[in-house]
């Protein structure tokens, strides 16, 4: 169906897949048949202009999902420039009630579930800094705190370990010489125990190379693994070393410790595993 749709996360239940989005800019849920793939129900909800639901979490009461309303940008998939928005629903995708988060969080991105508490993780106005906020299961405050330098730090990637500590990712400006990914660790009362920023994994000219994190994982040693895409995207810049292009953007691995030194990192690119394949054949 044409229009203007947003497949945004995906979480798995015991009985199923949850996956939250927009259909035609109102925000949606969808539950799947975790078996035979086929629909259970599809939900939407006009929350208020151009809005989406970002991401969901299962709770003991429900479904709790996060995301935002009244976007200025309504095309940008990144920072809307909307309003920070918690929503309550039932099992069955029915909206129970919702919380103005804008003066908390302009942008939610992820919410976890830690004990009896909420963690919702994402962008402050301007998409400055990164944000992560704790709640109770209602959405009333526990505390709230923001990471980052002078310049702009987007925080797209939240994961939380087994023993309540976080972890943050994403990619920031702030004392680099383009985009790099920035990594941070959290005890359970938000307070950093390291950060790491890292970029230009291959060699180029850093002042071009956008190192740009969308996910991370914790791990059971205590450290996290986060992953990024690597390349340009400049015009007047593109450089080759060997049969690796600048231009051409790979998947970036980073493989961090407890202490958040880098086990490894490696690259992963189209055109290699292509080459490689051929190879084979």
């Amino acid at each position: 169906v044409r229009g203007h749709h947003l497949g945004n996360s995906l979480i798995e239940i015991h009985d199923g897949y949850l996956i939250v989005g927009a259909i035609n800019e109102d925000s949606a849920i969808i539950k799947i048949d975790k078996h035979t793939g086929s629909i259970i129900y599809v939900k939407t909800y006009d929350q208020g202009g151009s809005d989406a639901f970002e991401n969901v979490v299962e709770t003991t009461e429900g479904l709790i999902a996060v995301g935002y309303r009244y976007a200025e940008d309504r095309r940008n998939t990144f920072f809307t420039e909307g309003q920070g928005l918690m929503t309550f629903l039932d099992r069955d995708g029915n909206q129970t009630g919702s919380k103005n988060i804008a003066s908390l969080i302009a942008h939610p991105y992820r919410i976890k579930k830690f004990n009896d508490e909420i963690l919702i993780s994402g962008l402050s106005e301007d998409a400055l800094d990164y944000t992560l906020i704790k709640t109770d299961f209602s959405g009333n405050l526990i505390w709230r705190k923001t990471f980052g330098g002078e310049s702009h730090d987007h925080n797209f990637a939240f994961d939380v370990n087994s023993d309540g500590s976080f972890f943050m990712s994403g990619h920031t400006l702030s004392n680099t010489e383009n985009w790099d990914v920035y990594t941070i660790k959290l005890n359970n009362e938000g307070e950093v125990l390291w950060e790491n920023k890292i970029g230009n994994p291959r060699g180029f000219n850093p002042i071009y190379i956008h190192d740009e994190a969308w996910g991370v994982q914790a791990t059971i040693d205590g450290g996290c693994v986060t992953v990024a895409g690597t390349g340009d995207e400049y015009d007047e810049y593109s450089e080759c070393i060997g049969d690796v292009c600048s231009d051409i953007w790979n998947a970036y691995v980073i493989k961090y410790d407890s202490n958040g030194l880098i086990s490894w990192e490696e690259t992963f690119s189209p055109c290699l595993l292509y080459t490689s394949d051929a190879a084979d054949e």
